[in-house]
């Protein structure tokens, strides 16, 4: 007689739970190892960009920096349109195309260039398709500019040129706008943040490029107080430490100051540690050396 007998219901919840237990295990290696291969299927990307930009910078040697530290920008729309990029490149984290307007960033350190891709910097939306024609726009400086809050902003402006390499600038028209306002210049006076937009229309071919101006605040307030000050005992236990101190910041701002230690009616040497602060965190101390006669 045959035996038909099929699973039982524990054999059934057995398979099941063994099942989940090696889901658990083996598929979040799998995950791990598909983004692994899309980031080096990126950085495959990426250096394909970086070989072009270097391509580009051997016969346009005369657009770049010659200061260590300063950079110049291109985009990879640019590239492509003169011919050192030849198809569209997508991007193996979302499989998009990576945008026209994505910077590509040269910078000069020592005796060479260093050159990177900022991926952040293009817009999603931004048309793929190419002009052939449209004039090239090259950035001179950081696409993202400090300056300091109350000194004035120069800016560095752009190279414009052909696919056949005549010079363009005087063709360039420069927009200045904080959010979507129109502004005359950037104001240096109150913290904020510009776009200063360039666009060339040359026989009816048009090309655009923006650089972010951010104004901020990296310098720390300043004390100054006489130096060498003598006091008598009797002035010491009503004297004000901060009575003949100047402090000054670039912010035009409010500063906090505070007054480490404290004089007393006994004769001798005493140092004040007055520590100065802005609005934005610079700070700065200074020792003062006042003497009880």
């Amino acid at each position: 007689m045959e035996n038909n007998k099929g699973f039982t219901l524990i054999e059934i919840l057995a398979s099941i739970i063994i099942l989940a237990i090696i889901s658990i295990i083996i598929f979040p290696k799998i995950n791990n190892s598909m983004k692994e291969s899309k980031k080096d299927a990126l950085n495959i990307q990426i250096n394909n960009i970086k070989k072009a930009a270097s391509d580009w910078s051997t016969k346009n040697v005369r657009f770049l920096p010659t200061e260590i530290g300063k950079e110049a920008v291109i985009t990879i729309g640019s590239l492509k349109q003169e011919g050192y990029l030849v198809v569209n490149l997508k991007n193996p984290l979302d499989n998009t195309i990576i945008p026209n307007d994505t910077n590509v960033i040269i910078r000069r350190i020592k005796n060479s260039y260093e050159i990177n891709v900022d991926l952040e910097s293009g817009t999603k939306d931004y048309n793929s398709e190419i002009n052939p024609n449209a004039p090239i726009i090259i950035l001179n400086g950081n696409y993202i500019t400090y300056s300091e809050i109350n000194e004035e902003y120069n800016d560095l402006g752009v190279i414009a040129k052909t696919v056949d390499g005549v010079d363009i600038t005087d063709y360039v028209y420069t927009q200045i706008k904080q959010g979507e306002n129109e502004v005359s210049k950037v104001n240096t006076n109150e913290f904020n943040t510009y776009s200063i937009n360039y666009t060339v229309n040359y026989n009816n071919n048009l090309s655009k490029a923006v650089r972010t101006v951010i104004i901020n605040d990296t310098k720390p307030p300043k004390i100054t107080f006489p130096e060498n000050t003598t006091i008598t005992i009797e002035q010491a236990l009503s004297y004000n430490p901060l009575s003949d101190v100047v402090i000054t910041d670039n912010s035009n701002k409010d500063v906090s100051i505070t007054v480490n230690s404290q004089l007393s009616n006994i004769a001798g040497k005493y140092i004040l540690t007055y520590t100065a602060t802005d609005n934005s965190g610079n700070k700065t101390t200074k020792k003062r050396l006042i003497t009880v006669v």
